[in-house]
């Protein structure tokens, strides 16, 4: 999150691309916090239970990630239209998130996570975001393999792409 703020004060150029590595860097930093507070056994805070913040971090970390890499190129085209289909997943998830807690504030507690728990969903989940990050992670391969071929590139460029071409693999 200090490095988001540190980003803020240098943004300069490309300001698409920076407000897109800041969603990605948040949703990072945001699953990082969560996952430390719950090993740390730190289950609440200021009395709200931690697993009722709702945020879609597990989607939006690979739709910034994508975004990101396709807003370095100006002389690439812009964003298709259909692109931005890709934060339904997030959207959808967030406000499933959104509704289970506010049945779980209604109730007064969080059985309704361990039920889902124990029905499965969160490994059903987890296969389809896994899934969704390999789809991404193609499609920015593709866009970043275009690029290198279809531009004539500095060498900070190249590195540039190989660089992102290397993340996208991890």
């Amino acid at each position: 999150i200090l490095l988001i703020f540190f980003l803020y004060k240098k943004r300069e150029g490309n300001l698409v691309a920076y407000v897109f590595f800041v969603l990605f860097l948040f949703s990072l930093a945001y699953v990082n916090l969560w996952y430390g507070l719950y090993f740390m056994e730190i289950y609440e805070v200021w009395n709200v239970p931690i697993i009722l913040i709702s945020f879609p971090y597990e989607y939006l970390i690979g739709t910034g990630f994508y975004f990101y890499i396709k807003s370095q190129w100006k002389e690439s085209p812009p964003f298709y239209r259909k692109e931005f289909y890709l934060f339904i997943p997030a959207l959808a998830f967030g406000l499933l998130e959104l509704y289970w807690s506010i049945i779980s504030i209604q109730a007064g507690d969080t059985s309704l996570y361990r039920e889902l728990e124990a029905s499965g969903f969160y490994t059903v989940n987890e296969v389809v975001r896994f899934t969704f990050y390999i789809v991404l992670c193609i499609l920015a391969m593709r866009f970043l393999s275009k690029v290198k071929g279809n531009h004539k590139l500095t060498a900070k460029e190249e590195r540039n792409i190989e660089w992102l071409t290397l993340l996208s693999r991890v």
